[in-house]
Protein backbone atom coordinates (compact mmCIF):
# COMPACT_ATOMS: atom_id res chain seq x y z
CA UNK A 1 0.00 0.00 0.00
CA UNK A 2 1.49 3.56 -0.74
CA UNK A 3 2.33 6.14 1.47
CA UNK A 4 -0.87 8.67 0.41
CA UNK A 5 -3.15 5.44 0.86
CA UNK A 6 -1.90 4.60 4.18
CA UNK A 7 -2.45 8.13 5.16
CA UNK A 8 -6.63 7.55 4.70
CA UNK A 9 -6.51 4.14 4.99
CA UNK A 10 -8.67 4.82 8.30
CA UNK A 11 -10.35 7.60 7.06
CA UNK A 12 -13.86 7.02 6.02
CA UNK A 13 -15.58 8.54 2.61
CA UNK A 14 -18.74 9.99 3.98
CA UNK A 15 -20.35 9.23 0.47
CA UNK A 16 -20.12 5.96 0.73
CA UNK A 17 -19.59 5.62 4.50
CA UNK A 18 -16.96 2.90 3.80
CA UNK A 19 -12.79 2.71 4.26
CA UNK A 20 -11.46 6.27 1.39
CA UNK A 21 -10.00 4.06 -1.74
CA UNK A 22 -8.10 5.67 -4.38
CA UNK A 23 -8.76 8.90 -2.35
CA UNK A 24 -9.69 12.08 -4.50
CA UNK A 25 -9.24 15.46 -2.64
CA UNK A 26 -12.02 18.26 -3.71
CA UNK A 27 -10.48 21.60 -4.48
CA UNK A 28 -10.91 24.60 -2.38
CA UNK A 29 -11.62 22.24 0.41
CA UNK A 30 -9.78 19.30 0.50
CA UNK A 31 -12.18 17.23 1.72
CA UNK A 32 -11.20 13.60 0.91
CA UNK A 33 -13.48 10.82 -0.62
CA UNK A 34 -13.24 8.05 -2.45
CA UNK A 35 -12.41 8.93 -5.75
CA UNK A 36 -15.17 7.15 -7.62
CA UNK A 37 -17.58 8.41 -5.10
CA UNK A 38 -16.94 11.83 -5.61
CA UNK A 39 -16.72 11.51 -8.93
CA UNK A 40 -20.02 9.83 -9.34
CA UNK A 41 -21.51 12.87 -6.90
CA UNK A 42 -20.03 15.57 -9.23
CA UNK A 43 -22.19 14.48 -12.06
CA UNK A 44 -25.29 15.40 -10.28
CA UNK A 45 -24.10 18.52 -8.32
CA UNK A 46 -20.36 19.68 -8.46
CA UNK A 47 -20.40 20.76 -4.24
CA UNK A 48 -18.88 19.00 -1.31
CA UNK A 49 -20.91 16.35 0.23
CA UNK A 50 -19.73 18.12 3.94
CA UNK A 51 -19.16 21.57 3.55
CA UNK A 52 -21.14 22.45 -0.05
CA UNK A 53 -18.33 24.73 -1.79
CA UNK A 54 -18.89 24.27 -5.13
CA UNK A 55 -15.85 22.47 -7.31
CA UNK A 56 -14.83 22.27 -10.60
CA UNK A 57 -15.07 18.76 -11.63
CA UNK A 58 -12.12 18.37 -13.35
CA UNK A 59 -9.99 19.97 -10.15
CA UNK A 60 -10.42 16.52 -8.14
CA UNK A 61 -6.80 15.60 -6.79
CA UNK A 62 -5.39 12.10 -6.41
CA UNK A 63 -2.74 13.87 -3.99
CA UNK A 64 -2.74 14.79 -0.58
CA UNK A 65 -2.23 18.68 0.45
CA UNK A 66 1.03 19.14 0.69
CA UNK A 67 2.14 20.61 4.14
CA UNK A 68 4.10 23.55 2.35
CA UNK A 69 1.63 24.79 0.26
CA UNK A 70 -1.29 25.59 2.83
CA UNK A 71 -5.01 24.98 1.29
CA UNK A 72 -3.38 23.66 -2.27
CA UNK A 73 -2.40 27.38 -2.72
CA UNK A 74 1.73 27.77 -3.67
CA UNK A 75 3.07 29.98 -1.50
CA UNK A 76 5.35 32.42 -2.27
Amino acid sequence: MGERQEAVADVLCTICMSNISDAAYVDGCLHSFCFGCIQQWAVRRAVCPLCRRPFDRGMLSSLPPSPFQPWGRDVL
